[in-house]
C-alpha cells in the first residue's frame, strides 16, 4: 500500500498500481460493512465467550467485477478467502490514505485503468500527494485486468521502469514476476 512509503525510510520512490481505496468511507467497501451496532455487539459477546467471530463477505458476488476475477481460475486460489473479522471495519472505516498521503515526500506514480472501477480513489489519492508524481491511465483496462492480463501488464512495466531509472535491475524483476504469474490475454 502506498501509505508505507509515507513513513519507511527505506523505501526511496513509490509506485501504486490501481489503489483502491482513498476514503473508505466513502468506498465502495462500505456497502460489504455491516451495521456498526450489530458490529460491536457481536464483538461484546464474541469477547465474552459467548458467540463465533462474525465475519463479512469482502467480495460479494453482487460486486461484478471483483467475482469475476476471485471467484474464477484468474484470481481463486487454494486456501483464498474472501472473509474479514467483522469488528475491524470499525478501525478500517476511519482509513483516509488522502490524508495521510499529503505527507508523501517522495517520488510517486500512479497506474490506474481508464475503466477501473477504483479510478476515481486513485485519482484521488494522487492528487493528495504533493511534489513529485506521475499518474497513467491504461486505455480500456480495468481494475482487474491490471492484475494479470495482457497487454495492461505490459504497458504499466513501460511506465515503472524508467521512474525507477534501474532498467536492467527491474526487467529482470518484471520477467520473474510475469514468470511466475500465469498471464492471461484479453481473448482468454
Amino acid at each position: 500500500m502506498s501509505v508505507a512509503g509515507v513513513k519507511d525510510d527505506r523505501l526511496k520512490a513509490i509506485t501504486a498500481i490501481v489503489p483502491a481505496i482513498s476514503d473508505i468511507s466513502k468506498s465502495p467497501m462500505m456497502g460489504f460493512f455491516k451495521p456498526e451496532e450489530e458490529v460491536i455487539s457481536a464483538k461484546e459477546a464474541y469477547d465474552k465467550g459467548e458467540s463465533d467471530v462474525m465475519y463479512l463477505n469482502f467480495m460479494p458476488r453482487a460486486f461484478d467485477e471483483g467475482a469475476a476475477y476471485y471467484y474464477t481460475s484468474r484470481g481463486n486460489r487454494k486456501g483464498y478467502s474472501n472473509l474479514a473479522v467483522a469488528w475491524s471495519q470499525l478501525e478500517l472505516v476511519k482509513y483516509n490514505v488522502p490524508v495521510i498521503m499529503k505527507d508523501m515526500k517522495k517520488p510517486y506514480m500512479v497506474i490506474t485503468g481508464e475503466n477501473a472501477w477504483s479510478r476515481p480513489s486513485s485519482e484521488e489519492v494522487y492528487n493528495a500527494v504533493p511534489g513529485n508524481k506521475e499518474i497513467h491511465v491504461i486505455p480500456e483496462a480495468g481494475h482487474f485486468d491490471m492484475y494479470d492480463l495482457e497487454p495492461f501488464v505490459t504497458e504499466a512495466f513501460e511506465y515503472i521502469l524508467p521512474f525507477f531509472a534501474v532498467p536492467s535491475y527491474l526487467f529482470m524483476v518484471k520477467t520473474l514476476i510475469t514468470s511466475s504469474i500465469p498471464m492471461k490475454s484479453m481473448n482468454s
